[in-house]
Parts: C-alpha cells; structure tokens; sequence
C-alpha cells in the first residue's frame, strides 16, 4: 500500500508541475494581453486625434481656397476693368492724335506707326490706323 501511496504521490506531483506551470504561463501571457490591449487603445485614441487634427487643416485649406478664389476673381474683374478703361483712353488719344494731325499727314507718325507695330499693343495699332485712314477719306 505504501508503494501505490507512493505512485499516488510522483503520479500527482508529475501532472500538477506542468500544470502549475501552464498556469503560471497564462498568468504571463495575461499580463503581456493587458500590455497590448493598453497600448492598442492609446494607438487608437492617437489616431482618432489625428484624424481630427487633419479633418480640421482639410476644412481650414477648403475656405482658404474659396477665399482666394473669391480674391483671383475680384482681380480679374480689376483687371478687365483696367484693361476696358486703358482701351478707351488709348482709342481716345488715337483719336486725338489723328484729329490734331488730320489736316497733314504726319509721316514720322505713320512711319513708327508701321515700322513699330508690332511693339505696341495690335488694338493701339488698329484704331491709330483705322482713325488714319478715316480722316483721309
């Protein structure tokens, strides 16, 4: 009886080492489990931030768009209205000049005129010309 006490014994210490031991193990891996899942949720707290951070540049880019497109249309709208009055003053000159010059043709003036089209503006040009040509017939 002793010696099946004694088999009871070596029989029970065997199975309960490696369960002590498989035990032990998954109180480790438990603890590296909590490890992880604690850093995974850091991680995702981090990036729901960025996420917000870049939500909130995409919205600051979008109306920094829109205002600079309101302020390249409001220049071009400066622009052609620049260039509309700059016509009519230079057609007006053009006017004035060949009225002061519509008894005599000035020579020198049509020279450079022809000579030098292709430095002034081609609308300059025409109405200089075309005021010319009106005031000879």
């Amino acid at each position: 009886m002793d010696v099946v006490l004694a088999a009871g014994a070596v029989v029970s210490l065997a199975s309960v080492v490696p369960l002590g031991y498989l035990a032990w193990r998954s109180v480790h891996e438990a603890c590296e489990l909590r490890h992880i899942q604690t850093e995974l949720a850091a991680l995702m707290r981090d990036m729901k931030r960025t996420g917000e951070e870049v939500h909130q540049v995409q919205r600051e880019i979008r109306r920094e768009q829109e205002a600079t497109v309101k302020t390249i249309e409001a220049t071009k709208r400066t622009v052609e209205q620049a260039a509309g009055q700059v016509t009519e003053a230079v057609e007006q000159t053009a006017g004035q000049i060949v009225e002061a010059t519509s008894g005599e043709h000035d020579p020198v003036l049509l020279r450079f005129l022809r000579r030098d089209r292709r430095r002034l503006p081609a609308e300059v040009t025409h109405a200089i010309l075309s005021f010319t040509q009106d005031s000879d017939a």
